[in-house]
This record gives structure tokens, sequence and C-alpha cells, in this order.
């Protein structure tokens, strides 16, 4: 886990993040969006954590960071994130800001594939 923090508080932060990246691309409102994420990523949130991989990942607000982007996208994987152990086995794949490793990237893929069909039955039923 990463520093203390109530899940409450890292959750509030974290939505105030999303605001930030919604509606018209603007490098102030995603500037501030990046120091939530950080802020939100610090109290260990997965989501903040994923969407920290993508902010880096493609440069939103900050320089592209592939090797920072992998970071992150690890932190929210391991965490149970469908989306960012995808970008995970992806990464591992083409040897994206990390060492390529098809081990790696068939064992995330698998893991992904895994998460999100049960996350759809999970879905299906309520």
């Amino acid at each position: 886990m990463g520093k203390s923090g109530s899940g409450a508080e890292a959750r509030s932060i974290f939505r105030k993040a999303k605001v930030s990246f919604t509606g018209e691309a603007d490098a102030e409102k995603f500037r501030t969006g990046l120091l939530l994420l950080k802020q939100a990523a610090i109290l260990n949130h997965a989501g903040a954590h994923e969407w920290l991989g993508a902010v880096y990942d493609y440069g939103l607000g900050t320089r592209p960071n592939r090797p920072l982007a992998f970071e992150h996208y690890l932190r929210a994987a391991k965490q149970g994130s469908p989306n960012s152990e995808y970008h995970v086995g992806i990464f591992y794949c083409g040897g994206i800001g990390v060492r390529k490793n098809h081990r790696l990237a068939v064992k995330w893929l698998r893991k992904a594939v895994q998460s999100a069909v049960t996350a759809r039955a999970a879905t299906a039923e309520k």
C-alpha cells in the first residue's frame, strides 16, 4: 500500500482530477489534473494510477514518459484494473517503456481478459 490516507479522500481527489481532463483540451487544466492525480496516487488509488499511466503514455499536460506510464499502469494492474492489466501486457509485448517480455505480456493479457469477463459477469447478474 501507499502512504496512509482515507479511501474517501483519495476518491474525492480522483473525482476532481478527472474533471480536469474533460471538456476542451486545456494545458492548465491538464497540469492541475496531473497534480491531483499524483495526490490520489500517493494515497494508492488504483484509478489515479491508471489515469497517470494514460497521462504519461499520451503526454496530457506533460511530456510523454513511457517508462513512467508503465510504472503507473503496473501499480493499477496489481490492484485488479483490467484496463491497466491490458496496457501492461501491451507494453511488455512491444517493449514500450520496459524490456520486451512475451511471457509476461501473455500473462498480463490473459489476466486482463479474465478480469474483464469476471466484471462483465458480475454486472450481468445485477
